[in-house]
């Protein structure tokens, strides 16, 4: 039993120099999935539910080790409240910048991004099917961390607010989610 601990322990020892080491990365590929859970004028008269959705993002280091430009495609499906036939899509396409307070071990973050939001609504009978669609401007503010897997790939969890900027109503969403990021180099 003793013997046991020990060699556990020496395992867990081991493995905290890789997790503490510096990782000077300046490309990380990451997926997340995420909830999406609709807010504002627009959700509220729409009847909008929760949906679910993902985000794939690029980051590329700037001229100081802890701020890194993203450009990321999203996509949110959402369903109507009493409707199985009808579903509202949006597809965020956005660039922005994030700011890491450590590269090494937690790694929490701040970011901005602005960008497109396409948006559809689709709605289908079994014999016809329409789809209207539009474009606006938004901002998604997030907050988030990063913990270290293994060396190149790290665990991630964020929450997200988008703001989608419509011409009558507001439209906003909360996206927390979790997923992975893979450092390219």
């Amino acid at each position: 039993m003793k013997l046991r601990t020990v060699l556990i322990a020496l395992m867990l020892l081991s493995a905290v120099p890789a997790f503490s080491q510096s990782q000077p990365w300046k490309k990380q590929i990451a997926l997340d999935a995420n909830l999406s859970i609709p807010g504002g004028e627009f959700a509220d008269l729409a009847g909008l539910e929760m949906g679910f959705g993902g985000t794939a993002a690029f980051y590329y280091q700037l001229l100081t080790r802890v701020t890194f430009l993203s450009v990321s495609l999203g996509y949110n499906d959402l369903s109507f409240e009493g409707s199985s036939n009808a579903k509202y899509t949006v597809i965020p396409l956005l660039i922005g910048a994030r700011y890491n307070f450590a590269l090494t071990g937690f790694q929490p973050y701040v970011g901005f991004e602005f960008g497109a939001y396409f948006q559809s609504v689709s709605t289908s009978d079994g014999q016809i099917s329409l789809t209207e669609s539009e474009t606006n401007v938004g901002i998604q503010p997030k907050v988030g961390f990063r913990f270290p897997l293994s060396p190149g790939l790290d665990f991630d969890a964020s929450l997200k607010y988008h703001l989608i900027l419509r011409e009558n109503e507001s439209f906003s969403m909360i996206s927390p989610g979790i997923g992975i990021a893979y450092t390219i180099d």
